[in-house]
């Protein structure tokens, strides 16, 4: 009962660069620590199937050279302890880690951080996984097994399980082929309504406005593919002066076409004169026409790779 309160009270880093030997230290005390996101592993063998399980649920982290400290007469465990690795092996562990991911397949994403101690002279090393809902099932090469995590484990996945996983794909891959045509129908709308700027705005001719709608309720769909692929963009903390800016990204190219329909319709009510200067960059091969149509050219290539699966 006490280490499950204990356990509740420690807090293991979301972000990989807040991982040092201090924080890890903190962690060897308590026995039940490791969970559905988190694992102790002393070698690397067989780190293929951590890494499978956590693709598959929910990512999180394995850190290598920790063994388990145990009595010695009860064998009750009572904690655990560092048994890194030598300087001088960091190559040989970074090839076994990659060695490991190749037998996952497809590969999650995988990064990893160095932690020193000793005086510099033995390491440990944190391992982030991180799966894609656009990849899972992710599977052990050759061996055709599906594992997931449960609870400090690593366990097959049960018939349930795995047809949850494969109803889930199907359903994301009807998301996805719907973004694909929305994107490319207003992508194509939007193209003939640029392009032909100029001599609808010399003959006077109402200029009709982009539909947004459609492509938004199927970007909404697919949130979680935007995401993935880091897409979306947006406002970002910047950590060095704490001020927030604009990465370019699905949000920006909105506002984009939100502000371009703003000018179509003032255009449109006889405006003409106040804002036709603010549209030429909207014109082909523009500044603003080249941010919209390449932003949603690299959705378009998210989709195909989705779908080539």
């Amino acid at each position: 009962m006490e280490d499950k309160i204990i356990k509740e009270n420690v807090r293991i880093p979301n972000r990989l660069d807040d991982w040092n030997i201090e924080v890890l230290e903190s962690l060897l005390h308590y026995r039940s620590i490791e969970s559905e996101n988190f694992d102790f592993s002393e070698k690397c063998k067989n780190l293929r199937e951590g890494i499978c399980a956590m693709a598959n649920t929910s990512g999180g982290y394995i850190v290598l050279g920790i063994s388990e400290d145990k009595d010695q007469k009860s064998g009750k465990l009572n904690g655990f302890k560092k048994n890194g690795f030598k300087k001088g092996e960091e190559d040989k562990i970074l090839q076994n880690i990659d060695n490991e991911l190749f037998e996952v397949e497809p590969s999650p994403k995988l990064y990893q951080r160095t932690l020193w101690y000793n005086n510099d002279s033995e390491f440990c090393v944190v391992i982030k996984i991180e799966g894609e809902d656009s990849k899972k099932p992710y599977v052990l090469k050759n061996q055709g097994k599906i594992l997931v995590r449960i609870g400090s484990s690593n366990k097959p996945a049960s018939r349930t399980v795995i047809l949850n996983l494969y109803s889930n794909y199907l359903q994301k891959k009807i998301q996805v082929q719907k973004l694909r045509s929305a994107v490319i129908l207003f992508e194509q709308f939007f193209k003939i309504t640029a392009d032909n700027l100029d001599w609808k705005l010399n003959a006077n001719l109402k200029i009709p406005l982009l539909d947004l709608s459609f492509m938004i309720n199927a970007i909404i769909d697919c949130n979680w593919l935007l995401e993935e692929k880091k897409l979306l963009g947006g406002y970002k903390t910047d950590k060095t002066n704490n001020s927030e800016i604009m990465e370019l990204g699905l949000y920006f190219t909105l506002n984009e076409l939100y502000k371009f329909n703003s000018l179509i319709s003032q255009v449109n009510t006889d405006k003409k004169e106040i804002v036709i200067g603010r549209l030429s960059g909207y014109n082909k091969n523009q500044k603003d026409y080249k941010n919209i149509v390449d932003q949603l050219d690299k959705i378009i290539e998210a989709c195909d790779e989705f779908l080539s699966r």
